[in-house]
């Protein structure tokens, strides 16, 4: 994982909006998005095709 990681560029990250999602009886997520997803996607094929 430090590989590839080592090999993507910094980014820096906004985070816009708290949203959640419910999962059923009184169970939730949350989480803080960002305002721009594209970095993350990069990162995330990055690092499944490690």
């Amino acid at each position: 994982m430090v590989g590839v990681c080592h090999d993507l560029s910094v980014f820096g990250i906004e985070l816009a909006d708290l949203r959640t999602v419910r999962h059923g009886r009184g169970n939730y997520t949350t989480w803080l998005a960002p305002k721009s997803v594209a970095a993350f996607i990069k990162l995330q094929a990055a690092l499944q095709r490690a």
